[in-house]
């Protein structure tokens, strides 16, 4: 086995402060999510008392954090795993002994605080110009990596930015992210219909521990009702959509109402993925892995009925005395 050894860098407001850090770190970790913003923590300990005093970093402080991968045996081998741009968000210092720990979000904090609420209306508008807003709201860049679709009014009603962009989102089969200041949007069915980007077999090295669930708590919705407008006869009626591959299971009646038949099979298509996705799901703990993200997939190998294609939903890339990266699964749906 390779030796390695992390160095994390940081640049606080501007300043490289990498060497500076390194005495008083005793832990880095960076995680990403989807429907969520990344975040960092950084845990210090603070012996000479200048973290939670003069050097305490203040709320809204912009930090650029990335980490180097080395190996010991070979100067020219290194690895980064860039973890983007982050702004404080909690301080908190306990003891004995003193310790600083530091939170951080990769999405500026508003003047009303992050659970500031909002509303706004949006007319003739494309879902994209809709994200658009939110992102520059929130002083971010937009990535939109979905099909666009066109809606005759939106509404938000006092709420948050990325409660309310989320939940729009979905009804697309659209999930989101904010990640090195922008705000991802992309296609759920799109992301995992990539090609694996690692196979992981029980028993290899790299594997610290694995667990793995079939919930039945999660239902397997056979079929999906929603309401639409039939234009030509001026009235409400009712779609079903018959989810595939689901033998048995019971009916999802949506309060969603749907402008016409083709929205109603769309929503009613994205609805039944939503539900149904998290029937089998899973977590792995690897040797750090800096290729481990969310939005790829995995396939996973000699874990008996478990096996299968896996989506990435969430990452936590953990500096303790080692590298590890656990790894939050969904097994992808034929559908």
């Amino acid at each position: 086995m390779e030796a390695r050894r992390t160095k994390v860098n940081i640049i606080y407001q501007g300043k490289d402060i990498t060497t500076e850090l390194e005495e008083y770190l005793t832990n880095f970790s960076f995680e990403d999510a989807e429907g969520t913003a990344d975040t960092i923590q950084i845990d210090l300990q603070d012996r000479h008392g200048k973290w939670h005093g003069p050097w305490l970093p203040r709320k809204n402080d912009k930090i650029k954090a990335m980490v180097e991968i080395l190996n010991n045996t070979d100067a020219n081998s290194k690895e980064k795993l860039d973890c983007g741009i982050f702004y404080v968000d909690d301080s908190s210092y306990s003891g004995p002994p003193d310790k600083v720990s530091i939170k951080a979000i990769a999405i500026p904090l508003p003047e009303g605080g992050k659970d500031e609420k909002n509303s706004r209306v949006w007319e003739n508008v494309m879902l994209s110009q809709v994200a658009g807003d939110i992102a520059k709201s929130a002083g971010l860049k937009l990535i939109f990596d979905a099909t666009d679709h066109l809606y005759d009014r939106v509404v938000q009603d006092q709420e948050t930015d990325l409660s309310f962009i989320k939940k729009r989102a979905l009804k697309e089969g659209v999930a989101i992210k904010v990640t090195g200041e922008y705000l991802v949007l992309y296609e759920q069915k799109k992301y995992e219909n990539k090609s694996p980007i690692l196979t992981i077999t029980k028993g290899a090295d790299e594997i610290k521990d694995y667990s793995f669930k079939e919930d039945s708590n999660e239902k397997g919705y056979k079929k999906i009702e929603i309401t639409y407008f039939d234009s030509n006869k001026k009235k409400n009626l009712k779609y079903t959509y018959d989810v595939p591959g689901v033998a048995e299971g019971p009916t999802f009646k949506s309060n969603e109402r749907a402008k016409n038949l083709a929205e109603a099979k769309r929503f009613a298509t994205n609805i039944a993925r939503e539900k149904n996705k998290r029937e089998k799901t899973g977590s792995i703990t690897l040797k750090g892995n800096p290729k481990m993200l969310t939005g790829y997939t995995v396939q996973i190998k000699g874990f008996a009925k478990f096996d299968g294609k896996y989506f990435i939903e969430k990452t936590n890339h953990d500096i303790t005395g080692g590298y590890t990266t656990k790894i939050s699964l969904r097994e992808v749906l034929k559908y």
